[in-house]
């Protein structure tokens, strides 16, 4: 049961080794899906991920 008396063992962080954590200017966009880029030749990918070209 949840109350106050419980509350700090509601959330506990655990820290996870070898996970990335860092956050890279590409993920500000993340990548078109190759078929939309296909249908819409007007569409180009976004920043810092792979181009099908």
């Amino acid at each position: 049961m949840m109350d106050k008396t419980h509350a700090e063992a509601f959330y506990t962080p655990v820290r996870v080794a070898g996970v990335q954590t860092a956050f890279s200017r590409k993920q500000y966009f993340w990548p078109m899906n190759y078929d939309e880029l296909k249908r819409n030749k007007n569409m180009t990918q976004a920043p810092g991920w792979q181009d099908y070209d």
